[in-house]
C-alpha cells in the first residue's frame, strides 16, 4: 500500500506489540488532501487538481476502550431496596461488575489543505454581463409572448 502499510496481518511495531498484528493492535493513518486551482489563465481559472497521500504513523497503535455496567437480576430486584425508593440511576449505578470492551482497528485522520480559486475582475464583469442580457432576453421574450401571442394579448397593451 501507498502507506507503508503491506498487510494488517504484518507484525505491530507499537511499542507493546509483543509481536502481534496490526489487526490486534491496530494502527494510525493520516490521509492528506491537498487540492489548487489558482493559476489562472485568460479564460479563466484552470481545473481544479488535487493529491493525496497516505501515511502511516510508526509506532502507534489504536484502541478504544469501553466501559459496560453489567446488572444482574438480583441487582434489579434487590429484597433489601425497594423498586419505589431506588431510582434507575441507583440501580445503574452501584454496579459491582463491569465488562471492558477493548476495540483494535484502523483510525484514519483526515488532513485537508490547498487553494480554490483567485479573484479576477475580468470573470466577475463577463458573468454581470451574461446575466443582464440573459434577464433583459427573458423580459423581452415574456412580453412579446403577452402582447402578441396569448388570447388576451389587447388587455396587455
Amino acid at each position: 500500500m501507498a502507506s507503508g502499510l503491506g498487510s494488517l496481518d504484518d507484525t505491530s511495531d507499537s511499542p507493546n506489540g509483543n509481536g502481534k498484528s496490526f489487526r490486534r493492535k491496530g494502527c494510525l493513518l493520516i490521509v492528506t488532501l491537498f487540492y489548487e486551482n489558482t493559476l489562472s489563465t485568460w479564460w479563466g481559472t484552470t481545473p481544479l487538481r488535487y493529491r493525496y497521500t497516505v501515511e502511516r504513523v510508526p509506532y502507534t497503535p489504536y484502541r478504544v476502550e469501553e466501559v459496560i455496567p453489567m446488572v444482574t437480576p438480583s441487582l434489579l430486584f434487590s429484597s433489601t431496596v425497594p423498586l419505589n425508593t431506588a431510582t434507575a440511576h441507583d440501580r445503574y449505578t452501584n454496579v459491582q461488575h463491569r465488562l471492558l470492551r477493548k476495540r483494535y482497528g484502523v483510525h484514519l485522520k483526515f488532513v485537508q489543505g490547498g487553494s480554490l480559486g483567485v479573484f479576477s475582475i475580468t470573470c466577475l464583469l463577463q458573468c454581470l454581463a451574461t446575466s443582464m442580457s440573459l434577464i433583459t432576453l427573458i423580459t423581452t421574450v415574456g412580453d412579446i409572448i403577452a402582447l402578441y401571442l396569448l388570447p388576451q394579448s389587447g388587455f396587455y397593451r
